[in-house]
C-alpha cells in the first residue's frame, strides 16, 4: 500500500473525492464500496457537489454499504444507513436498484450476510473501496482477532468500537456488527484509506510497519496491489 501525507483533513479529502470522480467517470457503472463515519464524511460531501455542478452522471454507478451496527431502525441518526442516504444515496438520486446494504435489524443475521455476498456475486468485482481505521485498528468492522474472515459476517464489536461516536446518538446498546470480510475488501481493483486525526495514530503506525496481523485488520491492506493510504497524521 502506497503511504501519501497530506497537510490537512480538506486536502485528504480532496484527493479522495478525485479518484471517486475519476471512477465514476472512466466507469459510468462503477461499483464503490462505501464506509461511513467523520473520515470519509467531507469527501463525500465534495463528490456530491461536483457531481451536481460537473453534471456527472452517476446513476449507473452502484454504492455498497461496508458495514452496520446490529438491532437499530434504519432511520435512527446512529446507523450507517442514516449517515449513507443522508449523504449520498438521496442528495444523488441513486435507486434501490443500485444500492447494495446489510439491514441491522434482519431477523437471520447469517441469512443477511449471505444475501449481501450473493448480491457482491451478482455484481462482479468492485471498482473503487473507500475505507476508513478504527482506534482499534479494525477495518469496517472486521475487529482485532485471532483470525479474519473472508465473506460477510456477524462480528461482537471490540470494547473501543462500542464507544464509536456514530453511536452515541442512539440511546440503544449495539454490541454487534454486520461487515463485509477481508477477501470482499481485498478483492477490490482500488482502496483508498483514510487515516485522520490523533486518535488514529496508535493503530496507523503498526499498518504504516508494512507488516500484516489480525490484530490490527488494517494492515491487511498491505497486501493489496493497488492501494493508496491518504493522511494527515505524522
Amino acid at each position: 500500500m502506497k503511504i501519501e501525507h497530506v497537510k490537512d483533513y480538506p486536502a485528504l479529502s480532496n484527493e479522495c473525492t478525485t479518484i471517486m470522480i475519476d471512477t465514476v467517470k472512466q466507469n459510468p457503472c462503477a461499483k464503490l464500496v462505501i464506509a461511513t463515519g467523520q473520515s470519509p464524511l467531507e469527501a463525500y460531501r465534495i463528490f456530491v457537489q461536483r457531481v451536481k455542478k460537473e453534471k456527472i452522471d452517476v446513476s449507473a454507478a452502484t454504492f455498497i454499504k461496508l458495514d452496520e451496527w446490529v438491532g437499530l431502525e434504519p432511520e435512527d441518526p446512529a446507523t450507517c444507513e442514516y449517515f449513507i442516504q443522508e449523504e449520498l444515496i438521496k442528495p444523488l438520486g441513486i435507486t434501490k436498484e443500485h444500492y447494495i446494504a446489510f439491514c441491522g435489524k434482519a431477523g437471520d443475521l447469517q441469512g443477511e450476510c449471505e444475501r449481501i455476498q450473493q448480491e457482491l456475486d451478482r455484481i462482479g468485482e468492485i471498482d473503487l473501496t473507500i475505507l476508513g481505521i478504527g482506534k482499534n485498528g479494525h477495518l469496517g468492522l472486521n475487529e482485532p482477532s485471532e483470525y479474519q474472515f473472508p465473506l460477510p459476517h456477524v462480528v461482537e464489536l471490540d470494547k473501543r468500537t462500542k464507544t464509536h461516536a456514530m453511536l452515541k446518538e442512539t440511546t440503544h446498546s449495539v454490541t454487534r456488527g454486520l461487515t463485509l470480510g477481508m477477501k470482499d475488501i481485498l478483492s477490490s481493483k482500488r482502496i483508498v484509506l483514510l487515516v485522520t486525526g490523533a486518535e488514529k495514530e496508535e493503530a496507523f503506525q503498526v499498518v504504516r510497519k508494512g507488516v500484516v496481523t489480525t490484530k490490527t485488520p488494517a494492515s491487511f491492506l498491505n497486501l493489496h496491489r493497488n492501494a493508496v493510504c491518504f493522511t494527515d497524521c505524522l
